[in-house]
């Protein structure tokens, strides 16, 4: 309830994370109307910003999770335009002689003039998101005696409400099942006030929600039940055997849920009603969703975690099928398809006669065992290999649950089978440990063993799982996109993939010096994947 005595401050960032965001929009809609409240804008009400305007788009989380429950409450996107438009980007205030600046990111000092202050580093912040700690530090160091400053946004450290003697952040990770955190200011100077743990009641309005979904998958019955007519589901069908695997609009749509991220090369008998072969369960990148951002992982990684090197290859399957008494070696989605055939092949010259072994490994354990199967000729990707091979991931129980063998059981088979197995690069015991090594591993220049790599993928002791990806992939991966468009069109429409100087001297090389080479039925002479392009360029460079 508001006091009419009192003012209040709201920081912003208040849709997208919780089950009620009609409702918080209803009462933000009143209090919007009072002349003792100001609200700031959040990062994330460029969302209420975009679908307010007409034929507004937003973020697709938004659209899909956000907007309906606003829609159904009645909220038009006039009224939605309307509210974003009452936001201020800081305020300002003196009180019983403090002079205190409030705004979402947080600033590394009190600036001089709030007016030549960029709009984006109030809402974002001074820095990066990981330079929180270091800008309250700074605005303290610079700060008269009589100078504060409040802030949300971002915690990357784990910080205390009271960062320090002139600095307070209000994030507490609340959708995290942190504390909602507020801060008082009265005659008697400052005080935190925190709301309980906020988990709890996050996963009842969760199960709420979704109970009746995860009820219906006890066994493989019911899943081959969600799957079917599903939209987001694909089904090819091998006689009595069937795969499964998440569309285009799934991944596109990020539609996850405990459907979607099963579908992901898993083999079924129908008849039997038997898993025969399975990978993975769909897991996420580092801050692809909010399981896998820091705060989230900060407080719910369970120590300690496993890094191991992510090889760029594609998966390769390997089960067993009683009932036909056959073994299954395919790829993720189809067992007769090109990538299914590159990797028989390269696994069949790499193990010979080593093949019976793994054929009775898996038929006597009712397991898969995963490969990432690197062909350099026939599927190049971004990182540069010299020669076709497999490297042993995974053992998987034939099971609806994910379930996967220990590492030392991975060690003993590969030692059998006499082939690589995934490298464990390091184990992180805390916190702090993986917070410096993600710093480490993070920097552009960053080569791990004198090379480039994908990336990693970490796991917890309760085998939670996500992967990173460096930042040399990531630019590759980009360019990919940036020299298959300049290759076809001469020219790329999205200048933002060009955002430092070496993406755009490969641009301006691929248009200068490669274009011009295509033929007349818009092939070239030489290879064109990412990797003979990116060594081209480089050859060009060191002879300039």
């Amino acid at each position: 309830e508001i006091n009419p005595q009192n003012y209040y401050i709201f920081l912003g960032d208040y849709i997208d994370r919780g089950s009620e965001n009609a409702e918080v929009m209803q009462l933000l809609l009143q209090f919007a109307a009072l002349d003792n409240v100001t609200l700031l804008e959040g990062n994330h009400e460029a969302n209420l910003r975009d679908y307010g305007l007409p034929d507004g788009i937003a973020l697709k989380e938004f659209r899909m999770q956000t907007a309906p429950e606003l829609a159904q409450a009645g909220l038009s996107r006039k009224a939605v335009h309307s509210f974003y438009r009452k936001l201020s980007q800081c305020f300002c205030y003196t009180y019983q002689g403090k002079k205190v600046l409030v705004s979402h990111g947080g600033l590394a000092r009190m600036p001089e003039n709030l007016s030549l202050v960029a709009t984006a580093e109030l809402i974002y912040g001074t820095g990066v998101y990981e330079d929180a700690l270091d800008v309250d530090m700074s605005f303290a160091k610079h700060a008269a005696a009589n100078e504060y400053q409040v802030h949300g946004h971002r915690n990357y450290e784990g910080v205390p409400a009271e960062v320090n003697e002139h600095c307070f952040n209000l994030d507490g990770a609340v959708e995290m099942g942190g504390q909602l955190r507020a801060l008082e200011l009265s005659e008697n100077g400052f005080a935190v006030v925190t709301v309980g743990n906020a988990l709890e009641y996050l996963d009842k309005k969760k199960g709420a929600k979704d109970s009746k979904a995860n009820a219906k998958i006890e066994n493989v019955q019911q899943l081959l039940a969600n799957f079917a007519g599903n939209p987001l589901i694909k089904e090819k069908s091998f006689g009595v055997i069937s795969s499964f695997n998440f569309t285009r609009d799934a991944f596109y749509n990020k539609a996850w849920d405990d459907v979607t991220c099963k579908a992901r090369g898993l083999y079924v008998n129908k008849r039997t009603e038997k898993i025969v072969a399975r990978s993975y369960d769909k897991f996420f990148n580092l801050d692809e969703r909010q399981e896998t951002k820091l705060n989230a992982l900060r407080h719910n990684l369970q120590f300690p975690v496993q890094a191991y090197v992510k090889v760029n290859g594609f998966l390769g399957i390997v089960g067993y099928d009683s009932a036909q008494k056959k073994l299954l070696v395919t790829s993720k989605g189809d067992m007769y398809g090109l990538y299914a055939k590159i990797f028989k092949n390269t696994l069949a010259a790499e193990l010979k006669e080593r093949m019976q072994l793994l054929e009775n490994f898996v038929k006597t354990n009712n397991c898969s065992v995963i490969f990432e199967c690197i062909e350099p000729e026939m599927d190049p990707h971004i990182i540069e290999y010299r020669k076709p091979q497999v490297v042993l991931l995974e053992i998987i129980e034939n099971e609806l649950s994910f379930a996967h063998r220990p590492y030392a059981e991975l060690i003993a088979l590969g030692e059998q089978l006499q082939v690589e197995v995934k490298e464990q690069a390091c184990t992180l015991t805390s916190w702090d440990e993986l917070q410096a090594w993600l710093k480490t591993i993070m920097q552009e220049d960053y080569l791990y063993d004198g090379k480039h790599i994908e990336g990693f993928v970490i796991e917890d002791s309760r085998h939670f799982m996500t992967k990173l990806k460096l930042a040399y992939y990531s630019k590759w991966k980009r360019l990919r996109r940036v020299a298959e468009a300049t290759l076809r069109h001469g020219a790329v429409k999205a200048k933002w993939q060009l955002n430092d100087e070496l993406s755009r001297e490969f641009y301006q090389w691929l248009q200068e010096e490669i274009y011009p080479l295509r033929k007349g039925d818009g092939t070239y002479a030489f290879a064109t994947d990412i990797i003979s392009l990116r060594k081209r360029f480089e050859e060009r460079k060191s002879c300039v």
